[in-house]
């Protein structure tokens, strides 16, 4: 089951040269790692993961250029000064330098498009002061790093963005790891947010005041109506500032797999296309649920348009039904259960 929102393109490129100045960086378990990792918990198909097998400079221009990721994921060597990094020369394989602001020069081409680099490379943290007045988000490590810690930071980090799709909480994840393993090492991975580097304040969750919040509802109401990807992301900042945050993102993750289960009970007869068919539409009906709960905007809820959407309003009514029923054997307890019971229950009675 897919959604209408766009995918991001992830890119993974690397560089690994020989030489006796630089260990093995292992590219392809990082790659086999980050595409585990996606398979287990992009369960919504919001990424594109993409590699680049030669990081020679002209096919990583190119490929990034051609491709336009909205991640760019470099997995390399940096060297202790912060004053280069290296690419594979592509006729002899040993290490190519290319000066820290020559390759951040290179992102002021990429700003359209890309959100987000990774550079998972010793001592990159200049790079990735200077990349970071172009790009909004840049992850860097500010030492030395093991081979094996880059790649464990890297999967953590990816696995938290392919459920989450945020990069601070992502961030915030992998550094959670680190620090649970060595301690010592968790001042090592750095993020850079709009030209400066993240603070552990501006790290921390927070669900902010009132006025904040009031401000954040308001906000929904207006942005709501725009494309899929934008109302997506405004879902999930108003989630974490919510109330009833803890029913609603329950809700939003269970949403895909209980309306696939629920369509194919309720049309049980049917063939596999009309089941999925009612999966996509209770799909739509359990986003008006989630977004009137979200805005503290119910005006939209007894209006849902079911006779135009194929299918009778007592199917509506049976999937409905049992839908709450699945919700309720675990969320009963949980804040935000009863503001979506309503809704249901709106909905319900409008089918009667």
């Amino acid at each position: 089951m897919t959604t209408d929102t766009p995918q991001k393109k992830i890119l993974f490129a690397f560089a690994n040269p020989q030489g006796k100045d630089f260990d093995d960086i292992k590219p392809d378990t990082e790659y086999s790692e980050i595409e585990e990792a996606k398979k287990i918990h992009d369960r919504l198909y919001l990424y594109d993961l993409c590699r680049l097998e030669s990081s020679d400079i002209k096919n990583f221009r190119r490929f990034c250029t051609d491709l336009q990721p909205d991640i760019l994921h470099f997995s390399g060597h940096g060297w202790y000064d912060g004053k280069k990094l290296f690419f594979k020369d592509s006729s002899t394989h040993e290490a190519h330098a290319v000066k820290t602001r020559v390759f951040a020069n290179f992102f002021e081409y990429l700003r359209q498009d890309l959100k987000c680099v990774f550079l998972n490379s010793c001592f990159s943290m200049a790079q990735a002061k200077l990349i970071s007045k172009e790009i909004p988000y840049v992850v860097a490590m500010s030492s030395d790093v093991s081979t094996d810690m880059a790649i464990d930071f890297a999967r953590e980090f990816y696995t938290m963005l392919f459920r989450q799709d945020d990069f601070k909480d992502s961030f915030r994840s992998a550094l959670n790891q680190t620090e649970m393993i060595d301690a010592a090492k968790s001042e090592i991975p750095v993020i850079f947010c709009d030209g400066k580097e993240c603070t552990d304040a501006d790290l921390a969750p927070g669900i902010g005041n009132i006025e904040k919040i009031l401000a954040e509802k308001k906000r929904a109401r207006d942005v709501l109506a725009k494309k899929s990807a934008e109302r997506d992301v405004l879902r999930r900042e108003l989630r974490r500032v919510s109330s009833n945050a803890e029913g609603l993102e329950f809700f939003w993750n269970r949403r895909t797999d209980l309306c696939i289960k629920v369509g194919a009970t309720v049309l049980q007869e049917e063939d596999r296309i009309e089941q999925l068919d009612l999966a996509a539409n209770l799909s739509g009906i359990m986003l008006h649920i989630h977004d009137g709960v979200l805005t503290d905007d119910y005006s939209d809820i007894e209006h849902f348009p079911f006779e135009t959407t194929g299918f009778s309003n007592e199917v509506y009514r049976k999937s409905i039904v049992l839908m709450m029923q699945h919700l309720s054997k675990t969320m009963t307890n949980m804040q935000g259960w009863k503001e979506l019971k309503a809704c249901a229950e709106k909905i319900l009675r409008n089918l009667n």
